[in-house]
């Protein structure tokens, strides 16, 4: 039996008859059982001696060494490679043609050729290292300062109560907090009852220890606050007469002398002779 007689190669192949079936052959532009397939490799499509290997979906070109892309036409810019440091170089097409490199973690620039000054990361405490003319600053979280948060900022956050103003100490072992008007303490935690002064008349605020405060008068003054007149100070009592503060209008009565009378004893007493 011929299996040739319906003649089922296609393409101007030739049909071999053999046992239980047939086989074809196929001229050089064509491939598969019926030579209805067209062979991609033929003729080679792969330029500067690339080798042509055809698959399923049409064809992959193998270039040689210095050419690359899907026909070998491109230049390899990655041969030799261009990338320092261990970075892996990759081809670029088109507008953008050239290549371009994968920098491993630590490098940068073009060809991974400069130290990434943010790596390993050089800020501590949770700072945000960035890059900055060659070199690296360091943004540092609440609580640490320094030229790599490494040092810890007595005053963030603010220690100091009621507004207090938080001071470092020299050397930054410490702080002290310069308290707004009327509070005191380390912290500015506590009232304080000499601020303002509630003593009138200049007179001095002092603290006690119960929290409380006495006024030291000035002279001429006397009170809790020093608000009242000492009308004894300038002793309006002539005569040698003893001044004494009352509650009354005038403030004060005199003690005369014998011989003198009088509001301020400015007047005498009449001598009476007796009559024998």
């Amino acid at each position: 039996i011929d299996n040739c007689l319906s003649n089922p190669c296609q393409n101007g192949a030739t049909c071999n008859s053999v046992a239980g079936g047939f086989t074809c052959t196929c001229t050089p532009e064509y491939r598969g059982t019926f030579c209805h397939e067209k062979e991609a490799c033929n003729p080679n499509p792969c330029d500067n001696g690339g080798k042509c290997l055809s698959t399923s979906s049409g064809f992959v070109c193998r270039c040689p060494k210095g050419f690359t892309g899907e026909t070998c036409s491109g230049i390899d810019q990655c041969e030799p490679n261009p990338c320092e440091n261990g970075a892996r170089c990759i081809n670029r097409y088109g507008a953008k043609s050239g290549f371009a490199c994968e920098c491993l973690e630590g490098f940068r620039g073009t060809t991974c050729r400069d130290k990434d000054p943010c790596h390993p990361d050089p800020c501590a405490n949770g700072g945000l290292c960035t890059e900055i003319g060659g070199g690296f600053t360091c943004n540092c979280t609440l609580g640490f300062k320094g030229s790599t948060c490494s040092e810890v900022n007595a005053c963030l956050p603010n220690p100091c109560q009621h507004e207090g103003m938080c001071r470092e100490v020299v050397g930054g072992q410490g702080f002290v907090c310069q308290c707004r008007q009327g509070y005191k303490g380390l912290r500015c935690g506590d009232k304080d009852p000499c601020k303002p002064n509630p003593c009138a008349n200049s007179g001095l605020c002092i603290h006690t220890s119960d929290g409380g405060f006495v006024c030291n008068c000035t002279i001429g003054f006397k009170g809790h606050d020093c608000k009242a007149h000492d009308r004894c100070h300038d002793n309006p009592c002539m005569n040698g007469g003893t001044c004494t503060l009352t509650t009354d209008a005038s403030g004060y009565k005199c003690a005369c002398e014998n011989k003198y009378k009088g509001a301020n004893c400015t007047g005498e007493l009449l001598k009476l002779k007796l009559l024998t």
